[in-house]
């Protein structure tokens, strides 16, 4: 009778396997926030590099789209957006989660004293911690072990959309792509999803969701930034987003789908 007492004012029951009224509804809102947030975010920032881009990138996804998906876009299987079928395109959206993941940081609270520094001191119970979650990733001064150079060289600091493209070992000018190598799944130098139990639950769907909008417009549109752009900035809110609206126009193909 206590703890159901307990679990209807919002405060913590006393059995540590039992959700309160309280928690439920603070990770519903943040499942309904969060994801709506994060996805729209990502997908300004893939809009807005994909159309100013001049390194033939629109092209290259086109043809690997157009080689490796059904030309029925609407009979596309979760199979079919794995990332060594789309290479390409996976590793742009990547580095897209990469420089402008939707969240750059994270605040926690410490639930128990933790040792910091390798034991020279420790953190409190109660301590608020903010996390950065992007500046381990583009970080220049301290370059993360497993955030791989772009082909020509390009480091950690610098936006490169062919960043976790695989080449043929025999390929030197760097052509033959034959897969992606994506961070994992435990990297501590790619945070963009969180990291641990605090792994963003909706990470599979976030993917399969921006793979497929992308293919969808990249199949059917080409996508440039209208005349006479403004500069695009970015601002941080509760999201990553640009500072400004951005015009596109969107030319549709010759051979359209659905």
């Amino acid at each position: 009778k206590q703890e159901k007492e307990e679990q209807r004012d919002g405060s913590s029951p006393s059995s540590s396997t039992t959700l309160n009224r309280q928690r439920i509804v603070g990770n519903m809102l943040t499942l309904l926030f969060a994801s709506t947030d994060s996805s729209m975010a990502t997908l300004s920032s893939l809009i807005q590099y994909l159309a100013q881009d001049e390194t033939n990138l629109q092209e290259e996804l086109l043809e690997e789209i157009r080689t490796n998906l059904p030309n029925d876009l609407s009979t596309i299987q979760l199979a079919d957006l794995q990332p060594n079928n789309i290479p390409r395109l996976q590793s742009f959206i990547y580095e897209i989660h990469r420089c402008h993941g939707a969240f750059p940081f994270l605040l926690f609270r410490a639930e128990q004293d933790i040792p910091f520094l390798n034991g020279t001191t420790t953190l409190p119970k109660g301590t608020e911690i903010f996390a950065f979650n992007r500046y381990v990733s583009i970080n220049p001064y301290s370059p993360p072990k497993n955030i791989p150079l772009g082909p020509n060289g390009e480091n950690n600091a610098a936006y490169c959309p062919r960043r976790f493209l695989k080449y043929s070992n025999d390929d030197k000018n760097k052509k033959t792509v034959v897969g992606v190598e994506l961070p994992a799944h435990n990297s501590s130098s790619f945070l963009s999803f969180g990291h641990g139990g605090r792994t963003c639950v909706g990470k599979a769907f976030a993917d399969a969701s921006l793979a497929l909008t992308m293919v969808t417009l990249i199949r059917n549109f080409h996508i440039k930034l209208a005349p006479n752009h403004k500069t695009i900035g970015r601002i941080y809110t509760l999201a990553d987003i640009p500072d400004t609206d951005i015009r596109v126009i969107l030319t549709p193909r010759e051979e359209k789908v659905q």
